[in-house]
């Protein structure tokens, strides 16, 4: 995974998995991870329900809500369109 991370810093798959890796260890790199993998890939749900998760496991219910949402909306669609998701990523609660 970091071999595909520092060949290309905007690997979504790569960024998600070494989250997930790292999630239990350093939830703080993990949650930076997984932000970069939904920035570089919004296509996936996966990076949007593990940063939830991560999110609430920092105490931090309503961005984790925000995240959930971003999530269901990406699944139900089979991909998000970048605006409209980055501007619910960024819409105070």
């Amino acid at each position: 995974m970091s071999k595909a991370i520092t060949w290309n810093k905007r690997q979504p798959e790569a960024l998600y998995r070494q989250a997930v890796a790292l999630r239990n260890n350093d939830p703080d790199t993990a949650a930076t991870l997984l932000a970069q993998a939904n920035t570089h890939h919004m296509a996936d749900a996966r990076p949007f329900f593990a940063a939830a998760q991560a999110a609430l496991t920092q105490g931090n219910p309503a961005h984790a809500d925000t995240l959930d949402r971003a999530g269901h909306i990406v699944e139900a669609s089979g991909s998000a369109h970048p605006v409209a998701t980055t501007r619910l990523l960024a819409s105070p609660e």
